[in-house]
């Protein structure tokens, strides 16, 4: 079944590609969490929805989440924010995933983007990121696929396109655009994975943070957009909250993306509190403040002022 959005739009979507935050899915936002987002400076949000094969290897939607997307359409138009719908398969689209072995599985996938690209046809101020981290290298196959059949309902429908690799900068350095207009090419910047991701596991390194090593994993992204004149959104980026020196990482992060014009969305808004911007590095303390160094990094790029720690 596919929910109707019940309103219509009554405010201009904002500019794209804007900045803002990934909301990923967490459920449960109200107009309140999506002021505060909005007073951040921001204009964009994006929410990742959920789909699981059943037994006969359908892609299906979790159950709620239908209305959860349906909530973020509304509350982001009413507050003037663009929208990312983020498909988010469960389990995580490993190269190893049977997903990529399915036909059932992707031809479900370019269902339930046909059902969405109908049902959400009127609501302008939402774009298409038609699969979240997908890791195998047939993905580049089967995203054009998926894109045709998003066009064939909407052919002016933006579409947020995550190469292979989980959307690692680095597979930018040998990729060539799509053969579509209206695509934005999305980058997740968590690289130097072990550093971000430090703690979370406890096969985990801690290595230190590099001065300079953020831009050298951008770097082919960079290049690309040169090449090709292509929009650029990055769609994830972020970095575990007790890792040392986790400001001047984000703030070395925030440069090379403003400096190109980027559109970005931060990870995460309200999710797991250790990828909060307003949680400080002790991680027995939950506590959101407004006056974390890296959040107040956040806060200054979206408004589009300087801010030093």
């Amino acid at each position: 079944m596919i929910l109707k959005t019940p309103f219509t739009l009554t405010v201009q979507p904002a500019p794209m590609f804007g900045r803002g935050w990934n909301l990923a899915s967490a459920p449960g936002k109200t107009l309140a969490d999506y002021q505060a987002i909005a007073a951040t400076g921001a204009n964009l949000t994006r929410f990742g929805f959920v789909l699981t094969a059943d037994a006969s290897g359908i892609l299906q939607y979790e159950p709620g989440t239908l209305q959860e997307a349906a909530n973020h359409i509304r509350l982001s138009a009413q507050c003037g924010m663009h929208l990312v719908l983020a498909f988010c398969l469960d389990p995580w689209p490993s190269s190893t995933s049977s997903f990529w072995s399915s036909p059932a599985q992707q031809d479900s996938l370019i269902q339930r983007w046909q059902e969405l690209a109908l049902a959400w046809l009127p609501y302008r101020n939402v774009s298409f990121d038609i699969l979240n981290e997908g890791q195998h290298s047939a993905w580049s196959a089967l995203a054009p696929r998926v894109i045709r059949a998003i066009r064939a309902i909407d052919p002016n429908r933006v579409i947020v396109y995550e190469p292979p690799l989980a959307a690692d900068p680095y597979y930018f350095g040998g990729m060539a655009p799509l053969p579509f207009d209206g695509i934005v090419y999305s980058p997740h910047m968590y690289d130097p994975h072990p550093y971000t991701h430090q703690g979370i596991y406890e096969s985990n390194p801690a290595p230190a943070y590099v001065p300079g090593a953020a831009t050298t994993y951008l770097q082919p992204v960079i290049d690309f957009q040169r090449r090709y004149n292509v929009p650029i959104y990055v769609g994830e980026f972020g970095c575990i909250r007790w890792a040392p020196r986790r400001f001047e990482y984000i703030s070395e992060v925030l440069a090379v993306l403003e400096s190109q014009g980027w559109g970005w969305s931060y990870h995460a808004w309200g999710e797991w509190d250790g990828w909060d911007a307003q949680c400080n590095t002790d991680r027995n303390d939950i506590t959101r403040r407004a006056t974390e160094p890296t959040y107040l990094a956040l806060a200054s790029a979206l408004r589009g002022v300087t801010c030093t720690g």
